[in-house]
C-alpha cells in the first residue's frame, strides 16, 4: 500500500513539473510572436521596431540592461526601480 501511494505521489509531481515546463514554453512562444509582429512596424511608433532598425548591437545592449535589472530585482536588498532605472 505504501509503495502504491509513493508511486502516485511521484507521478503527480512529474505531471506538475511537465505542466510548468509547458507554461514556460508558451510564455516564450507568445513573447516571440509579439516581438516578431512588432519588428516590421514603423520605428517612429514602435520601440521594438526602433531597436531592430538600429541593429543587433542595440538589441543586445537593451537585453543586457533588462537582464541586469532582473538580477538586481531578485536581490534580497534590491533597490526600487525609481532610484536605479
Amino acid at each position: 500500500m505504501a509503495k502504491d501511494k509513493k508511486a502516485k505521489k511521484k507521478a503527480s509531481k512529474k505531471r506538475r513539473q511537465n505542466d510548468v515546463a509547458s507554461v514556460d514554453e508558451h510564455v516564450l512562444d507568445r513573447l516571440y510572436l509579439v516581438i516578431d509582429s512588432r519588428k516590421g512596424a514603423d520605428p517612429e511608433s514602435s520601440y521594438t521596431a526602433r531597436l531592430f532598425s538600429r541593429g543587433r548591437a542595440q538589441i543586445a545592449k537593451k537585453l543586457g540592461e533588462e537582464a541586469r535589472a532582473t538580477g538586481r530585482s531578485s536581490s534580497p536588498k534590491a533597490p526600487t526601480c525609481s532610484t536605479t532605472c
